[in-house]
């Protein structure tokens, strides 16, 4: 199973090629709910889908994830509600700070290493940004035809 760190990387990198073509990355209302397990539910199915894949089918890997890239301010989402067992989300945007975390990877040596530090990754000297979308994000865009 993937970290944390390594399902919220990718999860910004998707939400970053949605938000740069679509200007948002859904409208739609997201709720977590937890039963026996946490679920995942949506009417942006699409969406829903290439998340649980970069998540290992995991709704509680990918809430977690989507929190630590809230809590870290690299993307941003209105809350609907915030029960024990009930968790909705909506409006969700890639944050300045999230694009230049993303678009800095190419950039000066700083934003590099923030990067890497935020994700527990190492980038190779010569990354550039489409190479590091594709890279990471090649199973699930070719499922999904983004």
């Amino acid at each position: 199973m993937n970290t944390i760190q390594e399902v919220s990387e990718k999860i910004l990198l998707a939400f970053y090629k949605i938000y740069r073509n679509e200007g948002l990355v859904s409208e739609d209302t997201i709720s977590f709910e937890k039963s026996d397990e946490w679920e995942v539910t949506s009417d942006d199915e699409k969406l829903i889908s290439i998340m649980l894949s970069i998540a290992d089918n995991s709704a509680l890997s990918l809430k977690s994830s989507i929190k630590y890239l809230h809590d870290k301010k690299l993307i941003n989402f209105s809350t609907l509600g915030r029960l024990s067992d009930v968790y909705e989300i909506y409006g969700i945007e890639v944050t300045a700070q999230g694009i230049d975390i993303i678009e800095g990877v190419t950039g000066a040596h700083t934003s590099k290493i923030i990067y890497q530090n935020t994700f527990n990754v190492k980038l190779a000297d010569n990354i550039n940004l489409e190479s590091l979308i594709s890279t990471k994000l090649a199973p699930e865009f070719k499922l999904f035809g983004l």
